[in-house]
């Protein structure tokens, strides 16, 4: 029980995923520890913007995806659960990672789920079909007391090297990728890619941006929460 409310075991939750009903993100976060679940609306995707994303991510004709940043994986499961997608996520805090196996152990999605520890210089992100980000890196600017915990390096400058990072990956995707981002990603896209999709949720701007060209006309898109600028190629 949580707040009155009778939960159900994680794999009728898998299941009703898989068949497209309604999951509430109350019942999702309650199979996270207490530490994730009292983060869970500022930190972790909501579940009808994952199933969106998927749902995306699936007409774009993408199959594996990689999620930076990946958390307690709920992006992951949800995504998974909910299309044929095969996911990967990538979180440098290793006890999160933790969690997201415990989690998808749970909900029997292990054959098309996986997490990584590290960060973006330890995977080959441009050989996936699509990535997505829930704005990673904001974490950096905040006060120390709004962050997850102080385990990993945090800092204005090592923001601007992991965003440099995903933006060279970006460049280096194959034409047909696409890349989806939540509340923005505080980097540039270059204009290679195209915005395909968007929709407005109750939290933020979810976007789908689809690479349809090799070379740069000379601009970038920069993405800042729910802005969206063009600015000349540096």
């Amino acid at each position: 029980m949580m707040c009155g409310v009778e939960l159900p075991h994680p794999l009728d939750v898998a299941c009703a995923l898989r068949e497209g009903r309604l999951v509430e993100d109350v019942v999702i976060d309650a199979l996270l520890s207490d530490a994730s679940r009292l983060v869970s609306a500022t930190y972790w995707t909501p579940v009808a913007v994952a199933r969106l994303a998927a749902d995306w991510i699936s007409a774009a004709h993408a199959r594996r995806v990689l999620d930076v940043g990946s958390g307690v994986g709920k992006f992951c499961l949800v995504a998974a659960l909910a299309s044929e997608l095969r996911v990967t996520g990538v979180e440098q805090r290793a006890h999160l990672v933790t969690e997201a196996r415990r989690l998808a152990a749970q909900l029997g999605v292990e054959d098309r789920v996986e997490f990584a520890v590290g960060t973006l210089t330890d995977i080959d992100a441009a050989s996936f079909d699509a990535l997505y980000v829930f704005n990673p890196f904001s974490e950096h600017l905040y006060p120390a007391d709004a962050r997850l915990d102080l385990s990993v390096e945090m800092s204005p400058e090592r923001m601007a090297r992991d965003v440099a990072v995903l933006e060279r990956v970006l460049d280096q995707m194959r034409i047909g990728a696409v890349f989806v981002t939540f509340h923005g990603f505080r980097g540039t896209i270059p204009d290679t890619f195209d915005l395909t999709r968007w929709e407005r949720t109750e939290q933020s701007v979810l976007r789908l941006w689809t690479k349809a060209r090799e070379h740069v006309g000379g601009f970038r898109w920069a993405e800042v929460d729910d802005d969206l600028t063009l600015v000349p190629q540096p």
